[in-house]
């Protein structure tokens, strides 16, 4: 069965990164969609959640980049508790020279990161 994943990242940082990760993963041919990635939504802040849930509801896995500044960003932690609300397992993806000593978004276990390596994510991915 193809996932369908939903892509994290934090806007303000990584729109490049994420570029070039979705790029990659469309060379690699896996079973693999994604239905929705993080976007600037210029609507309340009521609606947000509405909207990401919606989006987020679509999916079956949330891959998450975490950079450096991760740990700080507004808008993937709204994004993770969207997914955890949604039932949307998360895996992170170290990005920007992130690595284990870098802050994570809260509650995202530290043993559900991996390193950028696409033989470990397509295990992930299955």
């Amino acid at each position: 069965m193809a996932k369908n994943i939903y892509l994290s990242f934090d806007l303000t940082r990584d729109r490049f990164v994420a570029r070039d990760f979705l790029q990659e993963l469309s060379e690699q041919k896996y079973e693999v969609g994604v239905v929705g990635a993080s976007k600037r939504l210029p609507i309340l802040e009521t609606q947000r959640d509405l909207v990401l849930a919606e989006g987020i509801g679509k999916a079956n896995l949330m891959v998450m980049l975490i950079s450096p500044l991760s740990g700080a960003s507004k808008s993937q932690a709204q994004e993770f508790s969207a997914a955890g609300q949604a039932g949307v397992p998360v895996i992170g993806v170290y990005v920007n020279g992130a690595d284990l000593y870098s802050n994570l978004p809260s509650n995202l276990s530290r043993n559900q990161v991996y390193g950028w390596d696409w033989g470990t994510l397509r295990r992930r991915l299955k």
